[in-house]
């Protein structure tokens, strides 16, 4: 077992004063209205265009993306992702926050610019600002092409609408991707294999699938607590999550990770650089960071770790108030990491892909044993290449992951 860096880890090595991060997150924190399920940082805008925030919060995160990159921490970037909250709920300020994001990284030739879109603030003219701005790629919020599914999750757009929104994104000639919902109460599985098989008519190449949570503090939650709604049902969820696997796998898209399912070669690039634990950096209120100690040190935010730190993780306080502090935004978690941590942490992160992780590295991490009880169970299966989810352990992937973290 070692204590420290293992030759396979795939993370920062902070191996020269020059090493820049490849992999930048921008969190959007707008929605023009909050879904029942939803409990993400996110801030509600009425009127996208007249909206102060909205031009302060592209200003500030331009302004803290041209510093992070003039300070060597983020350049030459892959991957480029801009999540939320919805950041089509942007409207025509989108395309230019991209366009002078992208110019400030410099996004490598063929490089992954993706942007979270919802049907309802989506059409051909903002997707073509988008690819203006250098958008390759959109995930569509599409979550069910089912009306009452949609009313009872929150959505403001019904099934055509997402229909639209797949087609207009194709059509100006992106990648896209569609995130869908099941799980959902009053939800029925003849209703999820329709969403299902509709995807697929539609053409898609990259599916994400998840169950509803019941998060507490959401309107969800509070209706299903004082008895105006029902809750998820966990075991309607696995049977709608197996069925996922059998109509898409079929279809030839094949699971690459717990919830993402794609033909090979249309895989996120960006959030498989989290999977296999290459660094990345977060800019916008409640992003998330992780980088090695060298690298968070040039941020300018104040970052310190004690010797024996190999991997730091730093989230911005929530609030356009919080991102407007500092070098990256007034901080609210900060996590040092040994290389004891990062290496189980590498290999939770490893087991959520179908590829899972090597015998090896689980050695080295010192959680080979927790591994092999897994299999014992069923729930990872091993083979030459090492160890992989299977079967029920798809579904009870959580347990595996608490097995193997509770040895760090």
């Amino acid at each position: 077992m070692s204590e420290g860096r293992t030759p396979e880890r795939e993370r920062d090595e902070d191996a020269s004063a020059e090493q820049r991060i490849e992999h930048l997150y921008v969190h959007v924190p707008f929605c023009c209205s909050r879904c029942a399920y939803c409990d993400f940082h996110t801030l509600t805008i009425d009127d996208r265009a007249a909206d102060p925030r909205v031009q302060r919060f592209c200003e500030r995160a331009v302004e803290v993306v041209v510093e992070q990159a003039e300070r060597g921490v983020v350049g030459d970037v892959e991957t480029v992702y801009f999540g939320g909250g919805t950041p089509s709920a942007l409207a025509g300020a989108l395309g230019p926050l991209v366009e002078r994001i992208v110019s400030a990284v410099r996004a490598r030739p063929g490089a992954e610019i993706t942007v979270e879109a919802n049907p309802d603030t989506s059409d051909v003219a903002s997707f073509e600002a988008m690819r203006r701005g250098g958008v390759t790629r959109v995930s569509v919020g599409a979550q069910s092409f089912d009306d009452e599914v949609l009313e009872t999750l929150g959505r403001r757009h019904d099934a055509d609408a997402a229909l639209r929104a797949l087609d207009d994104a194709r059509r100006v000639g992106f990648d896209v991707s569609a995130d869908l919902m099941c799980g959902v109460p009053g939800q029925t599985m003849a209703s999820w294999e329709r969403t299902l098989e509709t995807a697929l008519e539609e053409g898609l190449e990259h599916v994400s699938v998840y169950p509803l949570g019941l998060e507490e503090g959401t309107p969800l939650a509070r209706a299903v607590r004082e008895g105006r709604a029902r809750g998820p049902d966990e075991d309607i969820a696995a049977s709608m999550l197996e069925l996922a696997e059998h109509v898409l796998e079929a279809a030839d898209l094949a699971r690459y990770e717990i919830s993402n399912y794609a033909v090979p070669g249309r895989e996120s690039r960006h959030n498989t650089s989290y999977w296999v634990g290459a660094p990345y950096v977060g800019v916008g209120p409640s992003a998330a960071s992780m980088c090695g100690p060298s690298v968070a040190g040039r941020t300018g935010a104040g970052l310190s770790c004690e010797s024996g730190t190999e991997r730091v993780r730093f989230v911005v306080g929530e609030g356009l108030e919080a991102f407007d502090e500092g070098a990256l935004g007034r901080l609210r978690e900060v996590e040092c990491m040994t290389g004891r941590e990062a290496d189980v942490e590498d290999v939770v992160l490893g087991l959520r892909l179908a590829a899972g992780v090597t015998a090896r590295r689980a050695d080295a991490a010192g959680v080979l044993g927790a591994l092999e009880e897994m299999e014992d169970r069923g729930l990872l299966v091993r083979s030459s290449e090492g160890f992989r989810l299977h079967g029920r352990g798809w579904l009870l992937a959580n347990e595996v992951f608490g097995a193997v973290w509770a040895l760090r």
